[in-house]
């Protein structure tokens, strides 16, 4: 890893044949924003372009560009040779934790990285952060911490089975909604606990085959298909504890006459169902 005394700054006047030759140095980067593009090629063409407020260019040890396409992109349509600040030998990790003209999220860091769907996979890292924080899948609660981006990549290198589980979520979110990370993170989960039996409830449930009106699975489908098409919709936790409470009933052979619900709070509030 480069030290402080490894980065080199220098100021560079840099025109559109030297912008391009830059960007040929660029392996991946985020999604090309051409907003961004149109916003700071207005910028140049105003003079309004100041090296020292607008960020440097940055290069990490491989020399490659980590940092600046879309202010070299700009000055290209531009046509023009403007003063920059060049940093290199950035080390990579510098990649996640810059502080950029438009923030980068974790789902650009796993776009950067190669992830196909860089958008599901970070929901689903996200929420598997969450339940292994307060034991509940849902959005991060009250007083809850989000993940850095390191901290994420590491989350996901040591659970990658969450890249196959996301492949399920959109399958199953064909046929309720609720976002492919949310149903990605269901599967991961009720597949740790057993794989087999995970893959026969999420076919049942989302098929319908073969269940009875008093199978939990089926009060389940109707009433997730219930909340596909209502304007106000459960909250996560709710409908996640709902998915549990009713696998946790169909591995143990209950069945219920009644439609499925989750008490949360009230007299008799129930505890957040753990999958068994």
């Amino acid at each position: 890893m480069a030290s402080q005394r490894d980065i080199a700054v220098t100021v560079e006047t840099i025109g559109p044949i030297t912008a391009q030759e830059y960007l040929n140095q660029m392996p991946k980067n985020r999604r090309l924003s051409q907003a961004g593009v149109d916003r700071w090629a207005k910028a140049m063409k105003e003079d309004d372009w100041i090296p020292e407020a607008n960020g440097p260019i940055r290069f990490d040890t491989d020399g490659n560009l980590i940092d600046g396409q879309h202010r070299l992109r700009a000055l290209i349509a531009t046509g023009l040779a403007l003063s920059f600040i060049v940093v290199r030998n950035v080390p990579l990790a510098g990649l996640y934790v810059m502080d950029l003209n438009r923030t980068r999220t974790l789902a650009d860091a796993l776009y950067i990285n190669g992830e196909a769907d860089s958008g599901g996979l970070a929901s689903t890292i996200n929420f598997y952060s969450e339940y292994l924080r307060s034991g509940m899948v849902q959005k991060i609660s009250w007083g809850g911490k989000g993940l850095t981006i390191p901290e994420a990549l590491a989350l996901l290198n040591e659970a990658p089975g969450l890249r196959g589980s996301l492949k399920t979520g959109h399958s199953m979110r064909r046929f309720f909604q609720g976002g492919a990370g949310r149903w990605a993170i269901v599967h991961y989960i009720l597949s740790g606990v057993d794989a087999e039996d995970a893959a026969a409830f999420l076919s049942q449930l989302s098929t319908g085959i073969d269940l009875h009106q008093a199978h939990p699975i089926l009060h389940l489908r109707r009433r997730l298909l219930e909340d596909a098409g209502a304007i106000r919709k459960l909250p996560i936790r709710d409908y996640t504890a709902l998915i549990f409470k009713a696998w946790n009933m169909w591995r143990t052979g209950k069945t219920t006459p009644r439609a499925l619900y989750w008490r949360a709070g009230g007299r008799n509030p129930e505890s957040y169902p753990v999958p068994e």
